[in-house]
């Protein structure tokens, strides 16, 4: 039985050559913009027939066809120049955060900056006792101070960056962790501190912009829940 024989690759069978016509054909009839549209109309009018004019119908299709291409172009631009607009808008409205604190879910603070660290818990149903924790970015255990019984609603922390015999610690990040007693059990809080951002970045990707705050969190604006001077 004998081989095979390939063709070249230089060298294409009858419906291969076809199926490249074809898909030149329909790339450049993709490709037919405002300006070949408008040639193409007007040279049909110049080479009728007299004789035979074109079918009015078919005239105003022609006409209404190329209306609305033009229409489609007018939105599809003013569109663009809206989304660049409201980009612009987004973005400026990011920048007047700088410098500004918002809450950092993570319960991390930067010291040394002159201020006392800020924090928040919210406590549903109160506690009969609170145990405020600060950790350092080893994970070391720097600092620890219990609360006696306290309402419901929210209970504001503030740490000087201190140790608990009043050594001044470090600057640095710190995280605080916080835990309450509630029917005689400890369960831990989720705690909130006040970040101030540094930083505005677009993120293009999610048509948005983020904050990177002090401590290196970067926050999207759906994040940012609370702002503070």
């Amino acid at each position: 039985m004998p081989d095979t024989v390939g063709l070249p690759p230089s060298l294409l069978t009858k419906q291969q050559y076809d199926k490249q016509q074809m898909a030149e054909k329909y790339s450049v009839e993709k490709d037919l913009g405002r300006d070949a549209f408008l040639k193409l109309f007007t040279t049909q009018l110049t080479n009728q027939n007299p004789l035979e004019p074109m079918d009015n119908e078919a005239f105003v299709a022609q006409l209404a066809q190329f209306s609305s291409l033009e229409s489609m172009k007018a939105m599809q631009a003013s569109i663009e120049n809206m989304s660049s607009l409201l980009q612009a808008e987004k973005f400026v409205s990011g920048s007047n955060l700088l410098g500004r604190a918002v809450g950092n879910p993570q319960g991390l603070v930067l010291t040394g900056t002159g201020d006392p660290a800020r924090a928040s818990v919210t406590l549903e149903n109160g506690a009969e006792e609170v145990m405020v924790r600060v950790f350092d970015g080893d994970g070391a255990q720097v600092y620890l101070r219990t609360f006696g019984a306290q309402s419901p609603g929210d209970m504001k922390l503030s740490w000087s960056g201190q140790d608990e015999d009043g050594n001044q610690l470090p600057p640095g990040i710190y995280q605080f962790v916080v835990a309450a007693r509630v029917g005689g059990k400890l369960m831990p809080v989720p705690v909130t501190t006040m970040d101030r951002i540094r930083s505005v970045l677009w993120d293009s990707a999610a048509g948005d912009y983020k904050v990177e705050t002090e401590t290196g969190q970067l926050l999207n604006s759906k994040q940012i829940t609370r702002v503070e001077l």
